[in-house]
């Protein structure tokens, strides 16, 4: 199975959700989580491979911008075309307040 966590940003809140899902999250401290807040990887619009759950499910974030809840419907529809089923690929939008802003501040200079 392989489970993508889509977000405004791939290396914030997905990245968190990610961690959550995978149980590996043991300090509230995000920065010292790998990537987080990485943006030039983020800006590759590649997915980002965060690691792999003690059942081996590969776990991977996106990062699709101020629309990601409709860029997970599309994998979704995407998978289903293709005729895999959620056995195999999960996609799942992480929902973030203020969405619109944490995006745009994410892209300001330090």
């Amino acid at each position: 199975m392989n489970v993508i966590f889509v977000g405004p940003t791939g290396v914030h809140h997905a990245l968190i959700a990610a961690h959550i899902f995978m149980g590996d999250l043991h300090n509230n401290d995000f920065r010292l989580i790998e990537h987080y807040g990485d943006r030039e990887l983020d800006s590759k619009a590649e997915l980002l491979y965060v690691g792999q759950t003690d059942d081996g499910a590969k776990v991977y974030t996106f990062g699709a911008g101020p629309n990601h809840k409709l860029a997970a419907e599309i994998i979704a529809d995407f998978r289903d075309l293709l005729g895999f089923g959620e056995e195999e690929l999960v996609a799942r939008a992480v929902p973030v307040p203020g969405n619109l802003w944490l995006y745009a501040l994410s892209y300001l200079p330090p």
